[in-house]
């Protein structure tokens, strides 16, 4: 999710019947900005490691810079809340993973036991990714061609979308796809003097935040 500019993701997941767990266990793999993400936790002898695991099967170089927010439920207390305001993330001796890592002594473990599950939560703010290009939503594919029913064309560039969604959130659609506008039936429309690259901004935020009143 992209909020005000900025790259957020929560990765969330309960480790049901910790007790019972094996010394290592993973949460699942999701996939957020082109980057794979997962919990895993690591049972010591006198602590639990819990661990952000960031996987990039990229095969160059890479690093994501970012800020941290680790919440865990406690029963009958207020989550316990531990932000790391700069945390970079790297290819090293593995290649594919980086992570980063908090823990919880043992002897208190039970605080964090609701039914005897342990509910972790990761708050991930993305600053920066150098050498590292974001996948762009795909406006082009055959999964937008079958969502659409129209095409806009920008630049020599085009987009398949839907006139309801835009209409719902953009002012600026919504009178374009009136009656009142003469390519309003049109199913290709041009829309002049519109920088490919800028629409293409616009269209992604529109789909993250799903909140846009009037941008053009």
């Amino acid at each position: 999710m992209s909020v005000g500019g900025k790259k957020k993701l929560v990765v969330k997941y309960v480790f049901e019947d910790f007790s019972e767990l094996e010394k290592e266990s993973y949460g699942p793999v999701e996939e957020h900005f082109g980057v794979g993400w997962s919990i895993q936790v690591f049972k010591g002898a006198s602590r639990c490691n819990i661990y952000l695991d960031c996987l990039n099967w990229q095969p160059i170089p890479w690093e994501i810079d970012t800020r941290i927010r680790l919440k865990i439920l406690r029963k009958n207390e207020d989550p316990l809340v531990k932000t790391e305001y700069h945390h970079k993330f790297a290819k090293g001796l593995e290649p594919y993973k980086s992570h980063y890592f908090q823990w919880i002594e043992n002897c208190s473990i039970e605080r964090y036991l609701i039914d005897g599950n342990l509910t972790i939560e990761f708050e991930v703010e993305i600053k920066r990714i150098p050498g590292m290009e974001i996948p762009k939503r795909k406006f082009d594919n055959d999964v937008a061609k079958e969502l659409s029913d129209v095409v806009l064309m920008a630049g020599d560039q085009k987009f398949y979308v839907s006139k309801n969604y835009l209409s719902l959130h953009s002012t600026y659609f919504k009178s374009l796809f009136s009656e009142k506008f003469a390519d309003s039936e049109k199913s290709i429309i041009e829309l002049k003097d519109i920088d490919p690259n800028d629409f293409q901004k616009f269209l992604e935020f529109y789909m993250e935040n799903q909140q846009l009143t009037t941008i053009l």
